[in-house]
């Protein structure tokens, strides 16, 4: 499992249409760019590279979540849960971030600085994987607040709700 990023890569890359199976089953399919932004659950985004997995459920409040999500967009009744991915591309590192999180550790990706938070939100932690610009300076321990870039936001189907 460990080669299946490098070889999703690599499909990325080189397909007109990928069919991603598990187990003999067909999990998804389609264009590269629609695979890689819409996996229909956490198997599929995590072959093809690193995403942030959140679940929450469907209730009275808006979210459950550290950062909003539009419920509206979603075919569900209350009580269901509703798996999310947000790739390390899609989030806003700014002064005015409504998040707020503690820099647990970073790595430096050539391209991409890869920065690891944790946001402590209602009592339980949340981690996140946010790439930035590689010629930031950061400070292990820091505080750094962000967004969530809406259009980021993924709602997954499927076997969203089946954690490993």
């Amino acid at each position: 499992q460990n080669m299946f990023p490098l070889l999703g890569k690599i499909a990325l890359y080189l397909a007109d249409k990928i069919i991603v199976l598990k187990e003999g089953k067909i999990l998804q399919q389609g264009s590269p760019d629609k695979i890689y932004n819409f996996p229909v659950n956490k198997y599929v985004a995590s072959f093809f590279g690193k995403a942030n997995f959140y679940e929450t459920m469907i209730s009275d409040e808006k979210y459950l979540l550290p950062f909003p999500i539009n419920l509206n967009k979603l075919d569900t009744k209350r009580f269901d849960k509703v798996g999310i991915c947000v790739r390390p591309t899609g989030f806003n590192i700014h002064a005015a971030g409504s998040i707020s999180g503690i820099l647990q550790n970073i790595y430096f990706l050539g391209p991409v600085q890869e920065l690891r938070l944790c946001v402590l939100f209602r009592e339980k932690i949340y981690d996140f994987i946010i790439h930035t610009n590689p010629s930031a300076i950061y400070n292990i321990g820091q505080e750094i607040k962000f967004d969530v870039l809406p259009e980021a936001v993924h709602y997954l189907r499927g076997e969203a709700t089946t954690w490993d």
